[in-house]
């Protein structure tokens, strides 16, 4: 929080519960995505003008790990036109004319730190390794556009009750992890 401070958020608040990132070659689901489409975060924080993104690799991300790839001054266009990804958006391609991304390569414990605006992706270069990265976003419950529109908060974080399994666990299985009831 110091550092979210220092870095110019008055009363930081945390935008979504932390996201962990796992890229490799393997994890590849047949319909689904690998590799995350040029985007802002913004538009799923939707929160203060200076919010931003800390992430952080748990191991070294080198050119060949699915680095992050940046569109340096992105963030001063403000947000951009999206359009609907299996990810969730991805910028218009219409509107990447212009924008130049350059990876970055980080090492474990480095902390790349960016606004929610700006225009980034996962590089194309990647391979069997597993690249696994953290995220957290903050907002700035003082910025003065945030507290205009009601502090919005877009996330809806709620479980799924229908049960996977029906009529899990009975007393029987848990008698056979805790052992059996007394019977009284």
């Amino acid at each position: 929080m110091s550092l979210v401070r220092d870095l110019g958020l008055v009363t930081p608040t945390i935008a979504t519960r932390t996201v962990l990132l796992f890229m490799a070659n393997a994890l590849a689901i047949e319909g689904g995505y690998l590799k995350t489409p040029p985007h802002q975060d913004f538009r799923s924080v939707q929160g203060s003008l200076n919010s931003i993104v800390l992430w952080t690799p748990l191991a070294h991300v080198g050119p060949d790990d699915y680095p992050v790839v940046v569109a340096d001054g992105s963030h001063r266009l403000g947000l951009l036109p999206s359009g609907e990804h299996v990810f969730g958006h991805q910028i218009e391609p219409t509107c990447l004319d212009g924008l130049s991304f350059r990876p970055v390569h980080l090492k474990r414990g480095d902390i790349l730190v960016f606004s929610t605006l700006l225009a980034h992706a996962t590089s194309e270069a990647g391979g069997e390794r597993v690249r696994i990265a953290a995220s957290f976003r903050f907002n700035d419950a003082a910025e003065s556009s945030y507290i205009e529109r009601g502090l919005p908060i877009p996330y809806i974080y709620k479980a799924d009750m229908a049960l996977r399994t029906p009529n899990f666990p009975t007393p029987a299985d848990m008698d056979a992890v805790f052992g059996h009831r007394a019977k009284s």
